[in-house]
């Protein structure tokens, strides 16, 4: 067997990349089929919770909900962006590393260029918005020259999307011009060819692949960023999204204030349903959803909804909130057009139905 190996070339390579190759496998195309096995099944307008029943319809809503369409076009322009500003930014820095610089300089290049991934990515992406914030780097360095920063939004998403993906283009394209021989730049600028044209002629044509493998990377890193978005993208999705609760809970009203504030939302509290309704005609205000608890003094909290959606609009989103799993209160909820949230909350699950309240506001808009 071990005669064997020796003299099977393509026997040994294939041992050598069977262990990664399984870790891809298994770890990787294995979850990416996962993933796509999940978004082929449904989920409960009422709870909240994945169903294995096979469907389109999330991709049907992709392409059908103006809302989801944009935003789907929109990342993708970022992300195609994000890729074509790197590939401007990497080239000449790769071209310089494999054939101008000496062989000191080009691993002190190489150092710099790796030396951003050292620190964590929330560190970099916080990093940006520090410098993008009113009164930050960028405004204190350009107000001398009457430059001032874009701020949060579309500008500072594509700046920080391209910082931290530039080393993934710039080492692709470093190693694959590492690999064109000299002499063929020689043999050029021999036959008469000017440097713009040995670049447009030879080397552009056997870099090409390298462009491609890191043009891979920065697109696919940039279409499934999602975090930077968050920190640099402006303001989130929930900002001022007006949020009614209603608890006998003082503690409960207390928590809430404090997790849905925290996600920008505005958020009204009341023990029953009278304080809702003399609250929101002091404050002048009208909701954009309900959040609230089934066992009201006095009261169920789907009467409460139905009352509030009599004057608001019968279509006014709401969250029951209980620990009662029987099916009549499911029935009830159902019939009345309320998602039941089962105590204790998932704050995720409680997030995804509020954006879903904001994403179906702006589609009707």
């Amino acid at each position: 067997m071990a005669f064997s190996v020796r003299r099977s070339p393509g026997l040994r390579t294939g041992l050598l990349l069977l262990p990664p190759m399984l870790w891809l496998g298994v770890a990787y195309l294995a979850a990416l089929g996962a993933l796509f096995i999940t978004s082929l099944w449904g989920q409960n307008d009422f709870t909240g919770q994945i169903e294995r029943v096979w469907t389109f319809d999330n991709y049907r809503q992709l392409w059908e909900v103006p809302v989801y369409r944009t935003i789907a076009f929109r990342t993708i322009g970022i992300a195609a962006l994000v890729t074509v500003i790197d590939a401007v930014l990497a080239f000449p820095i790769a071209l310089y590393m494999a054939k101008v610089a000496s062989a000191r300089v080009q691993r002190l290049l190489v150092i710099a260029v790796l030396m951003p991934l050292w620190a964590s990515y929330l560190v970099n992406a916080y990093a940006w918005r520090g410098m993008f914030s009113e009164g930050g780097l960028i405004d204190s360095v350009g107000k001398p020259f009457g430059i001032q920063s874009p701020g949060y939004g579309l500008t500072a998403t594509t700046i920080t999307l391209a910082y931290l993906w530039l080393p993934y283009m710039i080492l692709p394209i470093y190693a694959g011009l590492e690999r064109v021989p000299g002499s063929l730049l020689e043999a050029s600028g021999d036959l008469g060819a000017g440097s713009w044209t040995t670049l447009r002629r030879v080397v552009l044509p056997m870099a090409f692949p390298a462009v491609v493998a890191g043009s891979i990377f920065t697109f696919s890193l940039s279409l499934g960023d999602y975090i930077a978005v968050q920190i640099v993208g402006g303001a989130g999705q929930l900002i001022g999204t007006v949020v009614v609760c209603i608890d006998n809970e003082p503690a409960i009203l207390d928590g809430m204030q404090t997790l849905l504030g925290g996600w920008g939302c505005r958020v009204l509290t009341a023990e029953n349903l009278a304080q809702t309704q003399a609250a929101l005609e002091q404050s002048g205000i009208e909701p954009d959803g309900l959040l609230v608890d089934y066992h009201l003094d006095g009261a169920n909290g789907i009467g409460a909804i139905s009352e509030l959606r009599r004057r608001y609009g019968r279509d006014l989103p709401a969250i029951l909130v209980t620990a009662d799993r029987s099916a009549h209160v499911r029935e009830e909820a159902r019939a009345a057009g309320v998602h039941i949230l089962h105590k204790p909350v998932k704050p995720a699950s409680l997030r995804a139905l509020i954006t879903q309240w904001r994403v179906q506001r702006v589609a009707a808009e």
